[in-house]
This record gives structure tokens, sequence and C-alpha cells, in this order.
């Protein structure tokens, strides 16, 4: 994550209205998506989306989809300007069906 202004600094931070949003040491935060999985956000804006943290994207059938989303901010020193952005994840099921009984 650049900024055009130099010597100016931006800071990534959890939505104002995040109630989950935790600060991580060297930058960035952990948070949860809107369908409840554990997302950490990297101070360059990079993230890690974990979905297996969550039982319901853990098992979900193969073909069917969910979507899932975050939110967070920037923050510009220079500017005292406030950014929000919005990630857009699909998920993809790969649980196959399982039939049958005990032999």
């Amino acid at each position: 994550m650049t900024d055009v202004d130099p010597g100016d600094t931006l800071t990534i931070n959890p939505h104002p209205d995040d109630q989950f949003g935790l600060r991580l040491a060297g930058g960035g935060f952990e948070t949860l998506s809107n369908q409840g999985a554990r997302v950490v956000v990297n101070a360059d804006g990079s993230y890690d989306y974990d979905a297996t943290s969550l039982e319901l994207l853990r098992q979900l059938p193969l073909g069917e989809v969910v979507a899932d989303s975050f939110t967070y901010s920037i923050s510009d020193t220079n500017t005292d300007q406030l950014i929000t952005a919005t990630v857009d994840i699909n998920i993809d099921g790969n649980v196959a069906a399982v039939s049958g009984g005990y032999y």
C-alpha cells in the first residue's frame, strides 16, 4: 500500500463500526467476516482469510457457493481522510456428499 504524498503515512484500521477488530503488533488487525470467518488484515493491505475457522464453510457441499465480505478503513495522516473498503469473497464448496451406511 503506497501513498502519493511524500512523507505521508497510511494506516490500516478496523472499520469504525467493527466490534471485533483487534489491533496487531506491527500494524494491521484481526477481525471476523460477515459470515464469522477469521480475517487478518496486514499493515501492507494484504489479508489472510481463514474459511476453516467456520463450520459452515468447512462443510460447504460441492457446487454450493457462499458469499462473504469484510470491511476495513485506511487513514491518511496528511489529509486526515478516512477511506473505507469492502472485500467481497466467494467460497466454493468442496465437500462431496457421502451416502450409504455402515459395512
